[in-house]
C-alpha cells in the first residue's frame, strides 16, 4: 500500500502497488492504472475482462523510450488478462474506496 486518502462520508480511498502477471483478479471495485516505457517502437498493453470476454483497455506507445499510461475501471471478482509487448512496467497501481 502506498497511500490512503480519507474522503467525505467516512469513505477511504486506497492506492496499492500491484504486480500484474498475465492474469489478475480484482479484489474490489476500483481503477487499475498501468504506466510504462516503450522498449521498442509500437509498444502496447491490452487489458481484457475475461468475465465478459471484452477488451476494456488498449494503449500503444508509438516511439521507443517514450512513456504511456492506461487507466481502466475494474469490477470485484472479475479476472483480467493483461498482454504487454515491449512495454517495460514502471508502476501498476490499484485504487479503490472502502
Amino acid at each position: 500500500m502506498i497511500g490512503i486518502v480519507h474522503g467525505g462520508g467516512g469513505r477511504t480511498k486506497t492506492q496499492e502497488r500491484v504486480t500484474l502477471g498475465s492474469e489478475w483478479t480484482a479484489p474490489h471495485n476500483g481503477t487499475l492504472v498501468c504506466a510504462g516505457r516503450a522498449q521498442a517502437d509500437s509498444a502496447y498493453i491490452f487489458i481484457k475482462d475475461k468475465n465478459i470476454n471484452a477488451y476494456i483497455g488498449m494503449h500503444t506507445i508509438e516511439l521507443n523510450q517514450h512513456y504511456g499510461t492506461i487507466t481502466v475501471p475494474v469490477v470485484a471478482g472479475h479476472v483480467y488478462e493483461v498482454r504487454r509487448g515491449s512495454w517495460q512496467v514502471q508502476s501498476d497501481l490499484f485504487i479503490y474506496e472502502s
